[in-house]
């Protein structure tokens, strides 16, 4: 069944787009703890070396404390987005009115419908962060998903646990495939991507800058990427963090199986709350225009 929506609006492919959102002042002014707390923890590392270098001994406890806590902080950084820690990461979206909804590891011919059909109810629009080889396998539905004026985001080619783990050529690999298949599917070559359960390292983000793509996380996270989620703990866990420039992680499909997703019964109270408090729900890549300022979204002309 088609899915219900208007006309898409067409977004502009990176080299338009120039990264603008990341040179507006709202978002330059946001604070990013990671880089901090690294540059800090690398720096007491240096002194402890130094300290020992000039003869005035080092404590092995200490020093087991120092690397335990560096290799904790470094973990972190991987796993948590919202520190930022290893390069441009979009959590949320600072002096934006609106919210973004983003949904993961989709596409599926049923659950992906439902979420949209129920979206389309609300006339919202979102990002769907779907994975390359059900992209493939259901090209259908993300045409739909197109047409009906939604975003879509990179969400690695297949389902890997591992991706954060893989070598360069690996991580490269499985964007340009990815990349490669949302570009044939939809005519467009996608802007963002989301990385999944959220983990970046300097690799991720190298392979992402050189397709091009936005690397995004959330400032919401439903946490329902797990059967044991209900519709109405998921539900309210995304309206307390709903406010101007928010961005939810959520899921429109489990990653294997065919579970049905808390969000499709915890979606229309969502939506309702958003348009409670006023807040338009959108995709990304709009709040990233909205941030960037009003030229962003504009087509440039090529000479």
């Amino acid at each position: 069944m088609p899915l219900a929506g208007g006309a898409a609006k067409r977004r502009r492919g990176p080299p338009d787009r120039a990264r603008a959102w990341r040179r507006a002042p709202d978002y330059r002014a946001a604070v990013r703890l990671g880089p901090p707390l690294l540059y800090a923890a690398t720096a007491g590392g240096v002194l402890l070396t130094a300290r020992a270098a000039v003869g005035q001994g080092l404590d092995v406890r200490w020093m087991a404390t120092y690397l335990a806590g560096y290799v904790g902080l470094v973990a972190a950084g991987s796993m948590l987005p919202g520190l930022a820690m290893w390069g441009d990461i979009v959590n949320r979206a600072p002096g934006a009115r609106g919210v973004a909804l983003g949904f993961d590891d989709g596409p599926h011919p049923v659950h992906t419908r439902a979420v949209a059909r129920a979206l389309a109810k609300q006339r919202a629009r979102a990002t769907f962060f779907v994975i390359g080889e059900k992209a493939a396998a259901h090209p259908d539905v993300i045409r739909e998903l197109r047409d009906a004026g939604h975003e879509i985001g990179v969400h690695g080619h297949r389902v890997d646990r591992f991706l954060g783990f893989r070598l360069l050529p690996a991580v490269r690999e499985d964007f340009r495939r990815s990349v490669e298949t949302l570009e044939r599917i939809t005519g467009e070559r996608p802007t963002l991507f989301r990385p999944p359960y959220g983990v970046t390292n300097p690799r991720i983000l190298r392979a992402a800058e050189e397709h091009d793509l936005d690397v995004i996380g959330w400032s919401v996270r439903g946490l329902d990427g797990t059967a044991r989620t209900s519709s109405e703990a998921l539900a309210t866990r995304v309206i307390r963090g709903l406010g101007p420039g928010a961005i939810a992680c959520l899921h429109d499909a489990p990653e294997v199986g065919e579970r049905v997703p808390a969000v499709i019964g915890a979606l229309p109270r969502i939506l309702q709350e958003a348009d409670a408090r006023a807040l338009p729900v959108v995709p990304v890549g709009e709040l990233l225009d909205e941030v960037a300022g009003p030229t962003a979204g504009e087509p440039q002309d090529e000479g």
